[in-house]
């Protein structure tokens, strides 16, 4: 026979062709039960489930394992053209059916969501290449290349994989991406798309904030990426603890499934040492955690906050890299912080003294509070100070809060809006609205056990 006018260097012409094939592969599509390998869900999406073939079986199966065949297809192939790109058909027809097959038919049986697939493997077998419709298919590009590590079809896997590096990343693409690379579900080196489906999803859901709703139907690895960033934008520690319990509520029902899955992950995502004291103490009480386990990371926390460059203790954790990143400080967009005076340090602020607070941070600028006496209005006054030297123009808004009697909790007493271009401070002159002589009387609404407690809430503006 003459060789096609149109002939490339590969076997396309012969496909489903009798006259090149010795074997006819037999296609039974059926419907039932199927591995599901792969889920991906966000936002309203269903759970895409990815395929399951396996060879036709001569032993009976029992009633709980049988299946309908819906339709049946038939395919001329060369044995020898798909063994020598597949060790799976290799093996296939290295098993005795040629003698005992007149009609030398091989079967297998394969869902019907999967035909598709599989058509595009047996085409790049012969020819080396796709269909142009599904070069530009994630989801196509998906199942034909996990079918093809189901069929060891490395050529084709490698194929798939170059062909989706040139698709743009999506929510839904960037977390199978991830699933795959996490289940070592394909022969291919799936691990560079998997790096950048996590830099697509920490930039994307940054503002986590924003996105508050729609994280809590992403997969763990997703959230892994997402709160491992390094471009978070998070006000506290305390939200990434509350985001996490959320999401963990959402996604496992069960207590004891909760605990299960938070307990080894927790701590690579919730950086406990820079949580709040009172968030501290509702991880104790939580029943998310195993408590024993909350206890543990609670006391290092603690131990942290006290000792945070002392080589004496070791932190818990099994790896280096968690150990690292539970005790490095993120770039916070809000900070709380509490500041506690005694009914004498303020008496002595009359005489013209200021005391200043701790150093604490706002992003990557360091702050403190300034408590004084205004002598022209004879009044507290309590000013936020930028530090150091101003590493860039940022403008805040700062909410100061004052334990009251009546209330025994935090009230706001003030609110600060301001941009700083340089360490000039700025604040409230009479923070309470009321002359000095009222504010340090015995009957002073501010004094609980001669102690005034102050709080100032922090946050970036943008």
């Amino acid at each position: 026979m003459d060789r096609p006018n149109n002939y490339d260097g590969t076997f396309e012409f012969a496909f489903d062709d009798p006259c090149f094939s010795d074997r006819v592969l037999q296609i039974e599509v059926i419907s039932g039960p199927q591995d599901e390998k792969v889920k991906a869900k966000i936002g309203d999406n269903i759970t895409k489930r990815f395929l399951d073939l396996y060879p036709h079986q001569k032993e009976e199966t029992s009633p709980d394992e049988e299946v309908q065949v819906l339709r049946t297809e038939q395919i001329h192939v060369s044995s020898v053209i798909l063994a020598s790109k597949s060790p799976f058909f290799h093996k296939l027809f290295s098993n005795g059916m040629q003698e005992t097959d007149p009609q030398c038919r091989v079967v297998i049986k394969i869902d019907d969501s999967d035909v598709v697939a599989l058509m595009e493997l047996l085409h790049f077998i012969y020819g080396g290449k796709l269909s142009s419709s599904t070069e530009g298919s994630f989801v196509t590009l998906v199942d034909v290349m996990l079918l093809s590590d189901k069929l060891q079809v490395v050529s084709c896997i490698e194929h798939c994989i170059q062909s989706l590096k040139n698709l743009p990343m999506t929510p839904e693409s960037a977390i199978i991406y991830l699933e795959i690379a996490l289940h070592d579900l394909v022969r291919g080196d799936i691990q560079p798309l998997a790096d950048e489906a996590k830099k697509f999803l920490a930039t994307r859901y940054k503002d986590v904030i924003k996105f508050k709703e729609e994280l809590c139907n992403l997969t763990l690895p997703a959230i892994e990426a997402i709160f491992n960033g390094e471009e978070l934008k998070v006000p506290s520690e305390d939200c990434v603890y509350d985001m996490i319990i959320k999401w963990a509520q959402e996604q496992f029902p069960s207590p004891e499934e909760r605990r299960a899955v938070l307990g080894p992950c927790i701590t690579r995502l919730v950086r406990f040492p820079y949580m709040s004291p009172e968030k501290l103490r509702e991880v104790l009480t939580s029943h998310d955690l195993d408590h024993d386990f909350a206890k543990d990371v609670v006391n290092e926390a603690l131990f942290f906050k006290v000792e945070p460059r002392n080589p004496k203790w070791t932190p818990m954790g099994s790896s280096k890299e968690a150990v690292d990143m539970r005790f490095v400080k993120r770039n916070y967009s809000r900070c709380i912080y509490y500041f506690d005076l005694s009914l004498d340090q303020c008496k002595k602020l009359r005489s013209g003294e200021s005391l200043d607070s701790g150093r604490f941070y706002l992003g990557k600028q360091p702050f403190c509070l300034q408590a004084a006496h205004r002598s022209s209005e004879s009044s507290f006054a309590l000013f936020l100070i930028p530090l150091d030297c101003l590493l860039s123009e940022i403008t805040v808004c700062c909410i100061f809060a004052a334990m009251k009697k009546t209330e025994m909790d935090f009230v706001d007493v003030g609110t600060l809006e301001r941009k700083f271009t340089d360490l000039t401070g700025w604040g409230r002159a009479n923070l309470f609205s009321m002359p000095w002589e009222s504010f340090i009387a015995d009957d002073s609404p501010y004094f609980i056990d001669h102690m005034l407690r102050l709080r100032a809430d922090m946050s970036l503006v943008e």
